[in-house]
C-alpha cells in the first residue's frame, strides 16, 4: 500500500481566492479506498436498514458495506442486534438478503453450526471431535447497533463508540418536522455504481448540475438561492427552495410554477399512483 499520502492532500489557494481542489486520486486510487475501508467504514455509524425490515422476532436482513457483510437481526426476545455476517469457524457467510429464523438460530451452510440470535453458539456439529472447546471463543462478533426515526444504524468497531445520538448531533432536531419515524417505505431501488462512493454523494449533494441534467426542475426549484450547511461528524444538508422558480429563467407565474411541479411530481401530489406514468 502506498505510504506517500501527498497525492491525497486537498489543495487550497494561498490567498483563499480560488477553488479548493480535491485530487482525483481520492476517487480512483485503490490504496485510498483501502484506507477508507480501514479508517472510515470500519469505525463509523452507518445506516444499515429500516426497523420495518426486522420488525418481527426472528427476522434478519443483510447489510453490505465495501467488502464487508453484516446481519441485523431481531431476537425472539425482541432485542435488536447486529453481527459480522460470518461463521467464526471457517469464515463462511451465514446470511444473504433477508429472511426469518423461527427456531431462533442462524445456521452456517458449510458445517451446519448453529448460533442463537444473541450471537452465542447453540450447536457445534460433531462437537466430540473437537475435544474441549470454549464456545465463547466462537460466538458471532457483535456490532454496535441503535435506532433513530425508524432507521437502524450499526458501527462495526469493537471499541467503545460515541452514542448514535451524539453522532447525529443537531440532525434529529432539524428534521423533526418531517416526522421520519411515522413514514413507511413504499418503493426501494438498488443501483450498482461503478465508482467510488464519493462520486454518488458529490452528485446528490449539489444543485450546480440542475441546468445541465434537470432543466425541467428549474421552473419550481431555486438553484441560485440554494444553501448548504455543514455539521459536525461529517453531516451536511442542502436546502433547495421549492415552489420557487430559478432566477435564471427570468420569472414565472405561480400557475406556471404549479404546473411544472405537477408535471414532474404528479405521484408525489397524489395525481398518479407510484410506479405509473
Amino acid at each position: 500500500m502506498r505510504t506517500d499520502y501527498a497525492p491525497y492532500a486537498v489543495r487550497r489557494p494561498a490567498d483563499d481566492d480560488g477553488p479548493v481542489v480535491v485530487p482525483k486520486a481520492r476517487y480512483l486510487d485503490e490504496a485510498y479506498a483501502a484506507l477508507e475501508r480501514e479508517h472510515l467504514w470500519a469505525r463509523t455509524w452507518q445506516l444499515a436498514c429500516l426497523e420495518a425490515d426486522v420488525a418481527e422476532p426472528g427476522t434478519w436482513t443483510e447489510y453490505r458495506c465495501a467488502d464487508q457483510s453484516y446481519v441485523v437481526v431481531r431476537g425472539l426476545d425482541g432485542v435488536l442486534r447486529a453481527f459480522h455476517n460470518v461463521c467464526p469457524h471457517r469464515g463462511f457467510q451465514l446470511c444473504a438478503g433477508s429472511g426469518r429464523c423461527d427456531d431462533g438460530t442462524l445456521q452456517c451452510g458449510y458445517h451446519r453450526w448453529r448460533f442463537d440470535l444473541d450471537g452465542g453458539v447453540r450447536e457445534i456439529t460433531s462437537a466430540r471431535g473437537f475435544g474441549r472447546i470454549d464456545r465463547d471463543d466462537f460466538s458471532l462478533r457483535a456490532l454496535h447497533v441503535d435506532t433513530w426515526a425508524g432507521l437502524v444504524f450499526v458501527n462495526p468497531t469493537p471499541e467503545p463508540v460515541e452514542p448514535l445520538a451524539t453522532f447525529l448531533g443537531a440532525l434529529p432536531a432539524d428534521l423533526a418536522a418531517f416526522e421520519l419515524g411515522a413514514r413507511h417505505c413504499g418503493f426501494r431501488c438498488t443501483v450498482v455504481m461503478e465508482g467510488n462512493w464519493k462520486v454518488t454523494v458529490d452528485a446528490f449533494n449539489e444543485v450546480y448540475h440542475l441546468q445541465g441534467l434537470h432543466p425541467q426542475l428549474m421552473p419550481f426549484m431555486d438553484d441560485v438561492r440554494t444553501t448548504y450547511r455543514v455539521f459536525e461528524n461529517g453531516h451536511s444538508m442542502m436546502q433547495i427552495p421549492l415552489g420557487v422558480a430559478s432566477p435564471r429563467l427570468g420569472g414565472r407565474s405561480e400557475l406556471q410554477i404549479a404546473q411544472a411541479f405537477h408535471e414532474c411530481y404528479s405521484s408525489m401530489l397524489g395525481a398518479t399512483p407510484a410506479g405509473k406514468s
